[in-house]
């Protein structure tokens, strides 16, 4: 009995796992660049003021 529950534990661990480093390589095969940082200073949503803001 004790054998299946660490196996399942063994599974879920495994699991977890492989979600987060497939998270991180979708995020690091993104390509963010500097142009497209600054892209939001010209009428993208800014975080805190809203769309289009100037400061």
């Amino acid at each position: 009995m004790r054998s299946k529950r660490y196996g399942f534990i063994l599974i879920i661990v495994m699991l977890s796992c492989s979600l987060v480093l497939a998270s991180c390589e979708a995020i690091t095969a993104q390509a963010i660049t500097q142009s497209d940082a600054s892209a939001r200073g010209n009428g993208g949503l800014d975080m805190n003021r809203g769309p289009g803001s100037r400061r």
